[in-house]
């Protein structure tokens, strides 16, 4: 490998020879990878790396191999696990399974030796955030979820670094539901920036519009300028334990930087808190009147605020007096902040997909499901505090049921019944492999303008890559349910080759 390594020249390949030496050089990195976890395990049972001065086996395999301490002690474990499951070790040793793979696989038939199998044929077809989910969910069934929890809980941990190019990084570990969470509060303000894009003519991916949020919510909270106010995060809904009175003093002194910046009542939200500028709303009235009745104004202290508007006794920066010339909404005595525009897109929800039987009895096994599409799996004592305390709004479905899966209507967009199901059917997308889980669009694999009706089962959810690949290029997914292979139009298995698939389901008539 050496020697063609010193001789190999890119540029003298077709691009289809380069693309087979790439997927020949995947299986022969994974194919050594194993070879080198397997030795390092054998390795470490002997004293070299102590004589050498180490700290332990895997920093001297970091050191041997220009690794990272986390990946060598990654590795480690996994060639430890492999000298101890043959089968498995034998498809990592032929280069069938990546090392990533290979760490996952092993790592599942660790807690569960019956799943080594299902596993290894998972490997093959699903991608990699997949694999691990299902490598979660086995070891759930088989370990004590409330003391993997705790366990969590104890390395939780926020780090961050900077790289080679001076871009920072962070990495968050803890609990699912706290993550799930914090998804959940800047959905919203993703959502506004998304839309404010947009009518800029600017409009930003959902990766750095997520990023953009949490920096959003950090220069509100340090009393910088920022491209939405607090009282738009109220309107939001984001501060539901707020007093209302003090909420109204922040919204209030909001539309007052605004009127102090624009003048009349603007259009849009205004300056956010933060810029120039202190002091606390005043009491005033319309043009001609002390005060909104007529009576007299209401005495003030030295920083020039109303005490009883102001009972919290909270500064508000950015917020000065509000000028008489600045009109008051039809019959409101202060002024009150616009709410915004409608924004783009659907909401986030908090999925969480739970067996019953696994709720009633207090645990999954098997094959059950206690999870939250996307963050990973959860202990059934969550899901019951969550069902106590947070006042969800429950749906239930019975899977496998004719009546869901035959669910139909006259409408273009599937109902609250069907878009429940297609949430437990589908929290990635529909396409074997892809691990898409947020932006999945709702798509009829027959064409609603030839259908006119919406069923369930002819109902898929696709990622916006793979649904314009349909869309304009007329890929599909193969006949099927679930997570399936996705072909071009000339592929045998394209279901405009398959009869069975052509025709859909006719709809009920009004009489059944």
């Amino acid at each position: 490998m050496v020697g063609y390594a010193g001789r190999f020249d890119a540029q003298s390949l077709t691009p289809g020879q380069a693309g087979e030496v790439v997927r020949l050089c995947a299986r022969i990195e994974a194919s050594a990878a194993s070879i080198k976890a397997l030795a390092a395990a054998r390795a470490a049972q002997g004293n070299d790396w102590k004589r050498e001065g180490y700290r332990s086996a895997a920093d001297a395999l970091a050191h041997q191999s220009g690794m990272s301490p986390t990946s060598a002690r990654r590795a480690l474990e996994t060639g430890q696990r492999l000298s101890e499951q043959p089968e498995v070790a034998q498809q990592a040793l032929a280069g069938d399974l990546s090392m990533e793979q290979a760490a996952a696989v092993a790592e599942g038939v660790a807690a569960n030796p019956s799943a080594a199998r299902a596993l290894l044929a998972k490997a093959k077809s699903a991608s990699v955030p997949e694999l691990n989910t299902e490598v979660a969910r086995i070891k759930s069934a088989k370990d004590d979820e409330e003391v993997q929890r705790a366990e969590r809980h104890r390395r939780r941990s926020l780090r961050h670094w900077t790289d080679r190019t001076g871009t920072c990084h962070a990495h968050l570990n803890g609990h699912p539901e706290d993550v799930a969470r914090l998804w959940l509060m800047l959905d919203p303000i993703k959502r506004r920036l998304n839309a404010l894009g947009h009518q800029s003519g600017q409009p930003q991916p959902l990766a750095a519009l997520d990023y953009d949020a949490l920096v959003t919510l950090a220069q509100l909270a340090t009393g910088q300028n920022a491209a939405l106010s607090i009282s738009e995060l109220i309107e939001f809904g984001l501060f539901p334990g707020l007093d209302e009175e003090l909420a109204t003093i922040i919204a209030t002194s909001s539309v007052a930087a605004a009127c102090q910046s624009s003048g009349p009542y603007p259009d849009s939200a205004g300056p956010t808190v933060g810029e120039s500028g202190s002091g606390a709303p005043t009491a005033t009235g319309q043009p001609g009147s002390d005060t909104p009745d007529g009576s007299s104004p209401v005495p003030t202290d030295r920083a020039g605020s109303s005490p009883s508007a102001n009972p919290h006794g909270v500064e508000l920066s950015g917020a000065g007096p509000v000028d008489a010339s600045c009109p008051l909404p039809p019959g409101s005595g202060k002024p009150k902040p616009k709410r915004p525009k409608r924004l783009a897109g659907s909401p986030l929800k908090l999925i969480i997909r739970v067996d019953l039987a696994a709720l009633v009895r207090g645990w999954p096994v098997d094959d059950e499901v206690c999870d939250m599409p996307g963050f990973g799996t959860v202990p059934v004592s969550l899901i019951r505090q969550i069902m106590a305390t947070d006042s969800p709004f429950l749906v239930g479905l019975i899977t496998q049921a004719e009546t869901v899966s035959l669910a139909y209507h006259h409408g273009r967009r599937p109902n609250a019944i069907q878009l429940s199901a297609l949430d437990w059917m589908f929290p990635t997308c529909a396409v074997e492999g892809c691990p898409a889980t947020t932006g999945l669009e709702n798509d009829h694999r027959l064409d609603y303008r030839d259908t006119r009706v919406t069923t369930l089962d002819q109902l898929d959810r696709l990622c916006g890559h793979h649904h314009r690949l349909k869309t304009h290029h007329n890929w599909a997914l193969v006949p099927g349910k679930g997570p399936r292979l996705f072909v071009p139009p000339d592929d045998p298995r394209h279901p405009n080759r398959s009869s069975a698939f052509t025709s859909g389901p006719a709809p009920p008539t009004s009489g059944q």
